[in-house]
Order: structure tokens, then C-alpha cells, then sequence
């Protein structure tokens, strides 16, 4: 853990210098339990860029097994809380694995709703799977937005620019109905809809910036928040129905 915290300082410096990277929101962000991220994505450096604003705790994310082979960049997202998987290797293995994380590891896991990476930078449809991981899980849902790691780093570049501005929004736990998601024909995709919504809706909201001081202390641990802390308590309505549905 100390490793990690380490080098999420170290990247946030690194992302603050060359594209003053800044975070909001990371209030909403529970201290504990299992816990779903869902975020646009427009650039490789979107796990890093997640990784390196929570400050609250550590996440973890699938990555593609080629981006491990890249010098550096392999080392830095495994040390950023990756795990390899194949190209079109989202079965539903992984997606037991999914679950086994959220509920019985009680982790916080990244998923991005589209599935891939955005060829213009705008919002892609959501991939239904997502939805369904979120109802089987019955955690809490926290949407993300990144702004700007599209124009330094598209899926069309080989390398990132050296300088633009980066930010990540986090907004409040999602809530919905299960009754309307079962009175629904597609409760997965309904529940999916609804979360890229909420990241739409994210990427239009203004907030607080985390300074650099308050950076540093959740960081070092020294501002670390617990679950007794009632102002951080998940307010998000779930199920726990199952399904067969996989992440594609």
C-alpha cells in the first residue's frame, strides 16, 4: 500500500506540472465497502488519471494484457492497480471475478461504460454489461468524468503531447429504481443508460479543485476517511439480482 500511495504522489506531481491536473468531487468518493467507478474513455491515460485522483482509496481496473508490454507505462499502471486481460477476453469469468471483487473483497473497481476508447471524444453508447455487473454487485455507483486526456492523448497518437489541462470530476453515488429496472424489458441496459447519463451530466457541473495540501495529507494517510464517518456513507439503491449477462 505504501508503494502505491507513493506512486500516486508521484504521478499526480508529474500530471499537476505537465497538465495542471486537477481533481473535484473526491468527497463523493465512500471510504470503504465495495465500490464501482464509472467513467468516460478517451485516452490511454484515463487509468492513471483515475488512479491518481483517488486519493480516498485505492482502485483497480482492467487493462488490455499489450499496454503491460509498453516500457514504463506497463510498470506504472500495474503499480496503479491494473490487471491484464486478453483483447475480447471480457467473459463471464472475468465477470464473476467482477463480482468476487465488489462483494466479497469489498474493492473499488473502474469500469468505463463504453467499452473502449472514444474516436472523437465524445460519449459512446454504453455497453449493457455494465448494468448488469452494477445489479449483481449491489454497490454503491460513482460516475467520473476526465476533460482534456482526449486532446493530449487520443487513441490516434503514439505518444501523449507534453502539455495541456486535465481534470476528473467525481459526482454523488447513483441512485435508481429497482422497480422500475424490473418493470423494465432491459433492466442491464436501462441501469447502463442511466449511469452514462449521469457521466454526461457530470462533465457540465463546476466544484472545488482538491489543493495541493489536502492532496497530500489523503495521500500520506494522515486525512485517511473512515466508515464511521457518516458524511461518507453511500446513499446508492441496488439490487443484488443475478444475471448472465458479461462485460463486451
Amino acid at each position: 500500500m505504501l508503494w502505491y500511495r507513493i506512486t500516486r504522489l508521484v504521478c499526480r506531481s508529474v500530471l499537476r506540472f505537465l497538465y495542471r491536473f486537477r481533481t473535484y468531487g473526491i468527497e463523493n468518493i465512500p471510504a470503504d465497502g465495495g465500490l464501482v467507478i464509472a467513467s468516460n474513455h478517451t485516452s490511454y491515460l484515463d487509468p492513471v488519471l483515475l488512479g491518481s485522483a483517488n486519493t480516498i482509496r485505492r482502485v483497480y481496473f482492467m487493462a488490455k494484457e499489450e499496454l503491460f508490454k509498453v516500457p514504463l507505462f506497463g510498470r506504472l499502471i500495474l503499480s496503479l492497480g491494473a490487471m491484464p486481460i486478453r483483447r475480447g477476453g471480457v467473459d463471464r469469468n472475468i465477470f464473476r471475478t467482477f463480482g468476487d471483487m465488489l462483494k466479497v473483497q469489498k474493492l473499488a473497481l473502474v469500469v468505463f461504460p463504453e467499452g473502449t476508447r472514444s474516436r472523437d471524444g465524445k460519449l459512446g453508447p454504453a455497453r449493457r454489461g455494465v448494468g448488469a455487473l452494477c445489479l449483481a454487485a449491489g454497490v454503491p455507483v460513482v460516475p467520473a468524468h476526465i476533460r482534456g486526456s482526449f486532446d493530449v492523448w487520443p487513441r490516434f497518437r503514439r505518444f501523449p503531447r507534453l502539455r495541456g489541462e486535465i481534470e476528473v470530476r467525481f459526482g454523488s453515488p447513483i441512485q435508481w429504481s429497482d422497480g422500475e429496472l424490473k418493470a423494465s424489458k432491459d433492466p442491464n441496459g436501462m441501469l447502463a443508460d442511466l449511469i452514462l447519463k449521469k457521466i454526461e451530466e457530470l462533465s457540465m457541473t463546476e466544484g472545488k479543485a482538491l489543493g495541493f495540501r489536502e492532496t497530500n495529507r489523503t495521500i500520506t494517510g494522515k486525512d485517511e476517511r473512515t466508515a464511521q464517518d457518516p458524511r461518507h456513507e453511500a446513499g446508492t439503491q441496488s439490487s443484488a439480482s443475478g444475471t448472465d449477462d458479461g462485460i463486451r
